[in-house]
């Protein structure tokens, strides 16, 4: 099994950096590493999404996903397989952790395993999380700032 685990610190409270996460129609607009999200009904567990997932060094994979854990304000988790676990197996998670004055601890880690891991994911899967974070970051902060 590999991890990828990243964090950052986000000037908003836990329910903004929420509702710009779980708005999965707004990633085109401002996600540089899950390009695109279509989730097939309300997001629920047991939600299925397709994500297009955008990697350095690598061609846009399409993946499937299914919710497997979603606790508003704290906590989003989906797992993808391609074929069969055995050949590979993603459980990200994305959690919100309160962080002092109206700030949150923004996590985002991936669980892979499987056979064909080292080939589903680039030498360093680590940027494109930190390049996701920033953009979270940015687009939260931004909506924060702006005039009511």
């Amino acid at each position: 099994m590999r991890e990828i685990r990243t964090e950052r610190i986000i000037n908003a409270p836990p329910a903004d950096v929420w509702d710009v996460l779980t708005d999965i129609s707004s990633y085109p607009d401002w996600n540089p590493h899950l390009v695109n999200a279509t989730v097939n009904s309300d997001l629920r567990v047991g939600s299925n999404l397709e994500v297009l997932v955008r990697r350095e060094g690598a061609r846009d994979q399409s993946m499937n996903v299914t919710v497997t854990e979603l606790e508003p304000g704290r906590k989003l988790a989906w797992v993808g397989t391609l074929l069969s676990p055995l050949l590979f197996s993603g459980r990200h998670t994305f959690e919100l952790e309160p962080f002092s004055n109206n700030r949150t601890r923004f996590i985002n880690r991936e669980e892979i395993r499987g056979i064909l891991a080292s080939l589903v994911t680039t030498a360093t899967p680590e940027r494109d999380y930190e390049a996701m974070n920033e953009a979270l970051k940015q687009q939260v902060e931004t909506a924060a700032a702006a005039p009511a």
